[in-house]
C-alpha cells in the first residue's frame, strides 16, 4: 500500500514437478495481492470516514443538547428563586419536585448522548395520558413565559390517550416554544392544539402571533446550524424539532405569514398495537 505493507499474501507450493508455480503464477498472484491491497485500504478509509461521521453527529448531538439544556435549567432557577420567598410547605414541596423533575430532563438528555455514542439511539414509546402531559407543560410553558408578556393558550379537546417518548416530545414543544418567544420580543399569544383527527392520528400545532419567518430561511427550516438574526440562536432547535418527528415516524408541517405569525403541525400515528378502542374516547381527569 502507500504507507507501508498492509499484509501478505502466501502461495504453498506443490511437491510434484510438474504442479510448481512459474512466471505466470507469479503475475497472476501480484495481480490478486494489488486488488486486494486495494480492497483492504478502501476498507480501512471506510471505517476512518464512519468513526469520523459517528464524532461528528456525536458533536453535534451533543451540541443540541447543550442548546436544550437551557429549558430545563432556566425553569429549575426559576422555581429555586422562589423557594426562599414562600411560606407554604404545599408550595415548597411543589417547587422542589419542579426542580428535581428538571434535574431528571437534563440526566435524561445526558443519558441519550451516552446511548448514541454507543450506537443505541431508541425511542422510549409508551402511553401518555395527554391530560396530566398538558398540565404539567402548561405549568412549565407558564414559567418559561414569565416575564415576557406572552400568553398562553391550550386548546385540547382530545386529553385521551397517545403514544410517543415523552421525554423527546416534551423537548419538541420547548424547542418550538423557544422559537416562539423569540419571535415574539414584544410580547403576544402561543396557542397549544390538539386533536385527534381521526382514530388513527394526533395532530399537535403550536402557533405564534410573531413576526413570522423570515425568507432566507425559507427552504433549510430544519437544516442543522441553520439561523437567522437571533444572537442566541445555534441552528439546532428546529433540526432537533425534525429528527425527534421523523423518529416517531410522524410528519411535521409549518405555514407562516409575514406580521401574522407561525404555526407548526405534528403529525403522530396512533395504530400503537396496545392502543384499545376504548381509549379512543376522550378522557379526562
Amino acid at each position: 500500500g502507500e504507507d507501508g505493507v498492509l499484509g501478505a499474501l502466501e502461495l504453498l507450493d506443490k511437491t510434484e514437478p510438474r504442479c510448481r508455480f512459474d512466471e505466470n503464477d507469479l503475475k497472476l498472484s501480484s495481480l490478486i495481492a494489488a486488488h486486494a491491497a486495494k480492497v483492504i485500504q478502501l476498507a480501512r478509509a471506510r471505517e476512518v470516514r464512519l468513526q469520523e461521521s459517528r464524532l461528528a453527529a456525536i458533536g453535534q448531538m451533543l451540541s443540541g443538547v447543550l442548546h436544550d439544556f437551557k429549558t430545563p435549567m432556566t425553569i429549575a432557577s426559576g422555581y429555586a428563586q422562589l423557594l426562599p420567598h414562600t411560606t407554604s410547605d404545599e408550595l415548597r414541596a411543589d417547587y422542589s419536585g419542579q426542580i428535581i423533575k428538571q434535574f431528571e430532563v437534563m440526566d435524561s438528555m445526558a443519558r441519550e448522548v451516552l446511548a448514541f455514542a454507543r450506537g443505541d439511539s431508541t425511542l422510549l414509546v409508551r402511553k401518555v395520558y395527554l391530560h396530566s402531559f398538558f398540565k404539567e407543560l402548561e405549568q412549565h410553558l407558564t414559567k418559561e413565559f414569565e416575564g415576557k408578556g406572552i400568553e398562553l393558550v391550550m386548546r385540547t379537546p382530545y386529553v385521551g390517550l397517545a403514544f410517543f417518548d415523552e421525554g423527546k416530545m416534551r423537548r419538541v414543544i420547548h424547542n418550538l416554544a423557544t422559537n416562539a418567544s423569540r419571535a415574539m420580543p414584544e410580547g403576544g399569544t402561543f396557542t397549544v392544539t390538539c386533536t385527534r383527527p381521526d382514530p388513527g392520528r394526533l395532530e399537535l400545532s403550536f402557533s405564534d402571533t410573531g413576526g413570522g419567518i423570515p425568507a432566507e430561511m425559507e427552504g433549510r427550516l430544519f437544516q442543522l446550524f441553520a439561523t437567522s438574526g437571533h444572537e442566541e440562536g445555534t441552528g439546532l432547535g428546529l433540526a432537533i424539532v425534525k429528527k425527534i418527528v421523523n423518529d416517531h415516524n410522524g410528519k411535521i408541517t409549518h405555514s407562516s405569514e409575514p406580521g401574522r405569525g407561525t404555526s407548526f403541525t405534528i403529525t403522530l400515528p396512533m395504530d400503537h398495537p396496545d392502543l384499545a378502542e376504548d381509549d379512543a374516547e376522550t378522557l379526562r381527569p
